[in-house]
Parts: C-alpha cells; structure tokens; sequence
C-alpha cells in the first residue's frame, strides 16, 4: 500500500492503546485532539501544550504505520528529533513491535545524524577524495587556538576582547564566505574587505582546518547545502525514499536545521511532512534565546490542549504566558487544585526562601496532598545565574555551582567523574577529559584490552573507536563524538547533571558492547550515586542541592529543567537586561495573556512559561517586596507568603 492510501482505522488506534496507554485509558476525549492527530495522513503542525502527551501520540501514529509497511513503492518513514535522548524513547518504547520501522529504508534519528549519514560525510568524501577525520567541537576548538596566523592577521584578532572565541566562531555560510556563527550574516562580519591580508588568512585558517577534515558540528549543515546545491537531485532522492517525516521538537530546531528541512521535504514537495512541538517552550535555538519564530504554521495546524501535568489552575495561569495564545485545558479533574504561591521577599531575607520552599513542602507531604517522587523533583530555579548588581539565583543560594574539590583521575563511581572535573576557563576541555577517564574506568573494571594486552588509555580508546567505525562503515565513532559533545554542553552550560548522568548510563551498555563486552564488574561503579565530600565543601554545594527537610530540592536554570516533570517549581525571578519578569509580566500575573512584542519582553515570556509549567502539584514564585503589585492580593489566584 502507498502511504497515501493508508485509512487508519478505529481498530489500528486500539492496538496501540493496548501497548501505549494504562489499562483503561483511550486516546479518545471529548475533543478527540489526539484521534484527529494519529489519523491524520497530511502535510500538518502539531501545536501541543505541556504535559499533553504529544510523543505518545507520535509512538501510537508510527506503531500503527508499522502495520503498513513496507510501503509499495519502497519508501520509507523518517523520524527525526533534536536530542539522542529522544530518539532513545521512541525505540525503548516501540522497538520490539516495529522490526520493520527500524530498519531499511526508514530513518529514525537525530537532526545531526540525518545530515550527517544522507548529506554531510557523502559530500564531503566527494568533493576531497577522503573522510572526514573528526566531528567534534571539542577537538575543533583546540585546533583553532593552536591554529598559528601569520604576524598582522594575529596582532588584528590579538586586538578583539573575545579574540579566541572570534576564531572559534568562524564559519562558512551558503556563498563560502566567513560569518560569525552558523546563523551569522555576511553584512555583520567584522572584517568588511575580503581582499584584505587578514580576512584572507582568516578564510585559508578556516578552509585548511576543514581539509584536514577537523570539523565543528556546524560544518556539517554548510556540507549539506552545498550539497543541496552541488547536487540537484538529491533532494528528489530523499523524497523518493521518505515520503512521510515526522519532526519532534520542532521548536529546538535551530534556523539552518529548519530551512534545510523545508528545503528538502517541504517547498515544492509532495511528501506528507509533520512538525511537532511547541511554540512557546523555544527558548534556545544555536545557544540563543531564539525570539523570532523560526517556526511559521503551516496551512494546517491541529491542537492538544489537554494536559495531564497540572491541575486547571496553574494551566489557566500558565496560558497568559504563552506568545502562542493557546488555551491549555487539565485532564486531571481528581488532583489537588493548589493556587500558586507567591514568595514576597525584602533583600535582608533573600536566602530565607529556598528554606521556606522547603518547609512549605514538607508540610504538604505530610498533609498528603502530594509525595515525595524521584521521578519528579523538587526544584528551584531562576533564568540567570549571576550578575554583578541586581538579583539571580547566586543571590538565593550562594554556592550555587561551588566546586573547591580538587580534580583526581580516579574515582569510586561515574557520578563523581561529572561532579569533579576542570572547570578551568569554562571550556569542555576539563570535563570531555573526565567523562574519558570513566569510560576508561569501565573499560579496566570489565578486563577490557587493546591488541597489545594493555588497559585502554583516553586516546588509545579514541582511536580504537574510529578505526572501527572505518572497519564497519557505521557511525559508531560520529555518534559517540556527539555524545560527549552534548553531556559537557549539559554538564558545563546548563548544569544539568541528573539527567546528565542518567543519559551516560543508558549509553555504557552500547559503548561495551563496541568491545563485545556488558555491564558485569563495572555496575556498582556505575550505579553508585554517593559521592566524597571534602572538608571545604558541602553535599549542597557540590550537587546543588539543598537538604534540610528530609527530601533534595534541586537548584538549577530555567534552560536546564527544559523538558522535565516537577512535582513542585520554585520560581526565582532575575534581572535581564534591567528588568526582571515580575516587571515585564504583571498583565500575565494578573490573568491577561501575553501580547507585547517587544524584545525583552518575548524573551522573558518564554522562560516564565517553560518555568511555570514543570510543576505537577506545587507552583512558588518568587517577587520582590519593592516588584510586588499588591494588587496581586486581591484577585483571588494566589497563595501569598511574605518572608
């Protein structure tokens, strides 16, 4: 059958439900949202709110395309999401009843390892007659800063104030012409003559570093649309072999990922193409807040407004955030309505919050109106960590990303390996380090050695992955580049080490298995969570974690908790440029929802959102006295706690 004439009927949507969904539950409601979406077979967007259960309803749409396959003409289904994490979730959920899904000629992957597997590295092999040596940002960055310029080029970039992180930034856009960054402009960049001996040093430091196939994953999408344009059929090619593309998490997409997306499968096109996200939780887009909407709606553009997070009080309040004036609607009619709450503070009591959280906490857990879940924290968390005169999360909680502990190469667990690292100048250079020494730590716990019957050092691993990636034509080494990549962003960036930690665990049993090996003397060592404290340094200050009444509440960035499940938020407001978002906010405080297009305020809207909506029972937010409108008190839609 030709996907075009796939009926999908009643009988299909309860096969899935059987695997998908609790014994009892149907995706069929009053509104039939998540009906209309998995039967659905068109060109379309997928608006979903938080906690809606959009990825469940995208499993359900491709269990029950399973059944159909293989398609008559030979195509195949593409699935692609931002975060290897993602695409983990699809195949441990499905996996076992789509053999046929995941394999030929479908594509379930990564934005990066589409383009890098169907553009990048075949263009790239065409063009100069080799492979590419390594996809790496951390290894680009360290040839940069190596990279030696002649005499005037150096004494120009010696001149810039960011004169190391200028170079590093260098890349090619669609016209082969040096920007600064993927989503640079031409017209920006900061050398207007092309012909002058510095900008012409610059372009062959760029051009050189790229031919000894060194390259940043950013290079990868110049490769591919000079491909697009090298090579005019390809895009028929790919159009021939996926005629249906799923996109989750459209909103992470960064500008070029989106335009080499409509490039391909959209423009022209008649292959059925559906995107899935949300609008208002695009807060990082290329390491940006990103404030234009890279995502423009399609013709068609269907809903869920359901949520199974939170009650309808924080879900009516959570709405007036959104710059997308979707309506969010709870389905959980039996949970315990509890308005929010709003902490007041005077600067003399700041750090007295975090504490009465905590308390408040408590004294709902032993009330019953919730539990303690490790599977849905509690948390703290404000937009900016640090500023030299106004208020951020350093001020609520001083050691905040406190590390005095001196750096070993050998530890009792996995956990300690990305707990105590080099922070250095804040490179990735001290933690990619660390989380080698672990992998090789695993290695020498389970026997594991090389050809010469020594144990593993961090380069000799290195080097024994991508000579097997060359022996078996796979992508074992490009994958695990990218991995690492990602855990320092998040270790580094974000602080995100939960889930961090959590992410490596469930890559170990695919890195043994590189070396025919599985998880059998290395599994204390990776299950181990405790870790050493010294005598200079708290538990709190290590993990960011406060603990004073019985139960971690974690401290962290709003960009951090992107994605997660609370049980309870605790909202610490922050100064942006001046402003905090108790300012910019007050109408959506007071039930209006948002319409202000002006920068700040766009920016400010969307972490209150991704930050407000993490909670399933317990929403606090934190204002200061001299912020507080006290009209606020007389509405009715808040809990008020004065410090």
């Amino acid at each position: 059958m030709l996907v075009h004439n796939i009926n999908i009927t009643d009988e299909d949507i309860k096969y899935a439900e059987n695997i998908l969904l609790k014994e009892g539950q149907r995706f069929e409601d009053d509104s039939n949202e998540r009906i209309n979406f998995i039967k659905d077979l068109t060109t379309l967007d997928l608006q979903a709110v938080p906690g809606s259960g959009k990825t469940t309803v995208l499993l359900a749409k491709l269990l029950i395309l399973e059944r159909y396959l293989p398609f008559d003409d030979g195509s195949g289904i593409l699935v692609i999401s931002h975060t290897n994490t993602a695409i983990d979730e699809i195949k441990n959920k499905i996996g076992k009843y789509c053999p046929k899904l995941f394999s030929y000629p479908n594509f379930i992957g990564t934005i990066q390892s589409f383009v890098n597997k169907f553009l990048s590295i075949p263009f790239y092999k065409q063009i100069l007659k080799k492979k590419i040596n390594i996809i790496d940002n951390i290894t680009y960055d360290e040839t940069v800063s190596k990279y030696i310029l002649p005499y005037g080029a150096t004494q120009w970039v010696n001149r810039l104030q960011d004169s190391d992180d200028f170079k590093k930034s260098l890349r090619f856009n669609d016209n082969v012409n040096l920007i600064e960054g993927i989503n640079g402009l031409e017209s920006n960049f900061r050398l207007k003559n092309k012909e002058s001996p510095t900008y012409k040093a610059l372009y062959e430091m760029k051009l050189n570093i790229l031919k000894a196939g060194i390259l940043h994953f950013d290079d990868m999408y110049f490769l591919a649309n000079r491909y697009l344009v090298k090579k005019e059929n390809i895009i028929d090619i790919l159009r021939k072999r996926f005629t249906i593309v799923f996109i989750d998490e459209m909103q992470d997409m960064d500008k070029i990922q989106h335009d080499l997306l409509e490039k391909m499968f959209f423009i022209n096109s008649e292959t059925i193409f559906q995107r899935i996200g949300d609008k208002n939780q695009a807060i990082y887009n290329g390491g940006n807040i990103e404030t234009d909407v890279i995502w423009q709606d399609r013709e068609k553009v269907l809903n869920l407004t359901g949520t199974n997070r939170f009650s309808q009080t924080i879900a009516t309040f959570v709405q007036n955030f959104g710059i997308i004036n979707t309506p969010i609607n709870s389905l959980q009619n039996s949970r315990e309505d509890l308005k929010p709450h709003l902490f007041i503070y005077k600067d003399e009591n700041i750090q007295d919050i975090i504490p009465k959280y905590s308390q408040l906490i408590r004294s709902y857990v032993n009330d019953g109106l919730f539990q303690i879940d490790k599977e849905k924290p509690f948390k703290a968390i404000a937009w900016i960590k640090e500023h030299e005169t106004k208020i951020a999360l350093k001020n609520y909680f001083e050691n905040f990303e406190e590390n005095q502990h001196k750096v070993k190469e050998n530890y009792k667990n996995l956990k300690s390996y990305l707990v105590y690292f080099e922070r250095g100048n804040g490179s990735f250079k001290g933690i990619k380090k660390s989380i080698l020494n672990a992998l090789v730590k695993i290695l020498k716990l389970e026997n594991t050695k090389d050809e010469n019957d020594r144990f593993y050092t961090k380069k000799s691993l290195i080097n024994i992955i991508s000579e097997k990636q060359k022996e078996q034509q796979n992508s074992i080494y490009d994958d695990f580049n990218l991995n690492i990549y990602k855990w320092c962003k998040k270790l580094l960036v974000t602080n995100n080490l939960d889930i961090t930690f959590n992410e490596i665990k469930e890559y170990i049993p695919v890195f043994l298995n590189i070396f025919e090996k599985s998880i059998v003397n290395s599994r204390v060592f990776i299950n181990d969570e405790s870790l050493l404290i010294s005598a200079n340094i708290t538990s709190s200050e290590i993990k960011n974690i406060y603990n004073q009444d019985g139960f971690d509440i974690h401290i962290s960035t709003v960009h951090s908790v992107k994605g997660e499940t609370h049980t309870a938020t605790l909202y610490l407001e922050s100064s942006y440029y001046s402003e905090y978002e108790s300012q910019r906010l007050l109408e959506q405080f007071k039930n209006v929802p948002f319409n202000n297009p002006a920068l700040r305020h766009t920016q400010s809207t969307k972490m209150a959102y991704v930050g407000f909506s993490r909670p399933t029972h317990l929403l606090c937010i934190a204002i200061h006295e001299d912020r507080f409108d006290s009209s606020l008190d007389t509405l009715g839609y808040f809990e008020i706690i004065y410090i």
